[in-house]
């Protein structure tokens, strides 16, 4: 029978080889040796424990590190996995974590030296569970694991250990739980459970704030060390947290800067030489960008981030990736400029803050072929039709529409220069040009905002700003005047009383599509309104004796739409087209 000594040696020599082995050489039977140190009744129960406890322990520890050795070799062998989710796997693994966090973490009872080697054993071992998308459902399934991790993740990664630990680097014991959270978060190939999520919001005490505020805080601490592993680690573990299906904390983690951090990370990143993991932190940088333009409440984010310099940003990423081959971010930086951000151009709001980034834009120099590389001619498309939009906007200030919506939200304020103004930061509506105009206004503003927060928190779609609007009806005004005569006209030939048709202009679509419908189509229609009523307009349309018809406009909201409605008096409009 072998001794401690010879089991310890086997164990070490074991995850060694494994580290080494190549795909495909790491099977069920090589890790034979873990399972009868891994089983529960070996873990000690004294409450002062002996020579021999501290044996067993340090021997279930080292079969626990033969698990993390694993890591990558599960990621891609089913057969691997099924075997340490049998009964004396995966259930065994978890007696033991909960003894050596209780034991070793939360208690003292094998003093302070075993503190390092349990954080590293439990984090790691997560780590490498989470991987494959079998275990991580089933590790994540298991009551108690997702709060364990959370709770260890937002006091180490947060605040440090109390009284600290002389055996642990400052932050590592906070950067292993990032590890282990972000693996078992990750959502590819559908291996996470539905309950995951409302268990990380429980372990915070459904405190949004807090998770949000260690999230992003981990990640500017990592921006600021210029460390590019520990950036990619807690980038990551933000766009897990950042799921839209749990509104709170999503807006939780916009509210305390998520898209200016990653802004930050994305400058940061195409300052660097070229590297693998730069393409990496550039993909995730983007990708939760979209996650919140594609949130319902989208145009709110647009704004901020092109406030917070992303489309110089944008652009030389279009340099960096001109450098390297890799396709996927290509389409997906083409697809912003020539989709996401095209369609937004509908609203006043943004129209503004794109003013503002094209200035940026010229005085960094990066609006040209050289410094936007791969993104040259989508820009030049969207440079384009930014300044025919801005041309409107223009033109809708010079109709009175600046005059009847104000710059700075507070009544008295006479500020006509935009380029200073920031939104209200707690319901991201109005518009102030100093913060001395927000105080002066809050008292009129105050029911609104909280309102208009409380929308954003419960992931519901917010009033869109009167200007907007305003700006909306205004483009829509000028589409029907052009399109009305050959409308009519073609009504007529066919025999169709007009006031049976309805006109839709769908901004959300890339370039606008302009459709003439019947009215029929719209007895079911899922998409709300904001404002009027969509069924009211069509009878009242009908109603008309053929004077009026129905005008409808898609806009973009997120990944859906919503709709603005209005009853056209066809004389008025076919009068405006004759004089235009």
């Amino acid at each position: 029978m072998p001794t401690p000594m010879d089991s310890l040696q086997l164990l070490n020599n074991l995850s060694r080889n494994i580290l080494r082995a190549r795909p495909g050489e790491v099977t069920p039977e090589t890790l034979s040796p873990i399972f009868p140190h891994l089983d529960s009744a070996r873990i000690p129960t004294r409450v002062r424990p002996s020579s021999a406890d501290r044996v067993q322990v340090q021997l279930g520890i080292c079969a626990l590190l033969v698990v993390t050795a694993c890591d990558i070799h599960l990621h891609d062998d089913p057969v691997l996995v099924a075997r340490i989710l049998e009964p004396d796997g995966w259930p065994c693994i978890w007696k033991w974590i909960h003894f050596l966090h209780d034991k070793f973490i939360v208690g003292d009872a094998y003093g302070a030296t075993a503190y390092a080697s349990a954080v590293n054993a439990i984090g790691r071992t997560l780590q490498a569970l989470g991987r494959a998308t079998a275990s991580r459902a089933v590790v994540t399934g298991t009551p108690g694991v997702i709060t364990l991790v959370t709770k260890r993740w937002l006091h180490d990664g947060g605040h440090g250990r109390e009284g600290g630990s002389p055996y642990m680097p400052p932050g590592e014991n906070g950067r292993t739980f990032a590890n282990a959270l972000t693996s078992l978060l990750n959502s590819e190939g559908g291996g996470r459970p539905d309950s995951v999520m409302p268990q990380v919001l429980d372990a915070a005490n459904g405190d949004t704030k807090l998770i949000a505020t260690t999230a992003l805080g981990q990640l500017r601490e990592a921006l600021a060390m210029e460390s590019t592993y520990l950036i990619l680690l807690h980038l990551s573990l933000v766009n897990c947290l950042s799921d839209t299906t749990h509104p709170h904390l999503h807006i939780a983690l916009l509210d305390e800067g998520t898209i200016p951090t990653v802004i930050q990370v994305l400058s940061w990143c195409n300052a660097r030489p070229l590297h693998k993991a730069s393409a990496s932190l550039m993909l995730l940088c983007h990708s939760n960008i979209i996650v919140a333009f594609n949130s319902i409440n989208g145009p709110l984010w647009v704004v901020q981030a092109l406030n917070s310099g992303f489309l110089p940003a944008l652009l030389r990423s279009g340099n960096f990736l001109h450098r390297v081959d890799h396709p996927f971010i290509v389409s997906l930086l083409t697809s912003m400029l020539s989709e996401l951000l095209l369609q937004h151009l509908i609203f006043r709001s943004i129209l503004r803050a794109v003013r503002r980034a094209l200035k940026q834009v010229e005085k960094q120099n990066v609006g040209t072929a050289a410094a936007s590389g791969v993104l040259w001619d989508v820009w030049t498309q969207f440079k384009a039709r930014a300044e025919e939009r801005l041309c409107l906007l223009d033109a809708w200030d010079t109709a009175g529409g600046r005059h009847k919506h104000r710059i700075c939200n507070q009544v008295n304020c006479q500020q006509e220069d935009d380029q200073m103004t920031k939104l209200c930061s707690g319901c991201f509506g109005p518009m102030y040009c100093s913060k001395a105009c927000q105080r002066l206004d809050w008292p009129v503003h105050r029911e609104r905002c909280k309102a208009s927060r409380k929308l954003l928190q419960d992931g519901l779609r917010a009033r869109l700003d009167d200007g907007d609007l305003s700006f909306i009806r205004f483009i829509v005004d000028g589409e029907i005047r052009r399109r009305l005569p050959g409308v009519v006209k073609d009504a007529r030939t066919k025999g169709v009383s007009l006031n049976m048709l309805v006109l839709e202009f769908d901004f959300s679509a890339v370039p606008m599509d302009f459709r003439v419908k019947d009215i029929f189509d719209y007895e079911v229609d899922p998409i709300p309104d904001h404002d009027g009523d969509l069924q009211d307009i069509l009878r009242r349309a009908v109603d008309s004796g053929g004077e009026s018809m129905a005008a409808r406009t898609l806009i973009p909201q997120g990944e859906m739409s919503a709709s603005l409605v209005s009853l056209i008096d066809i004389e008025l409009f076919l009068d405006a087209s004759a004089t235009t």
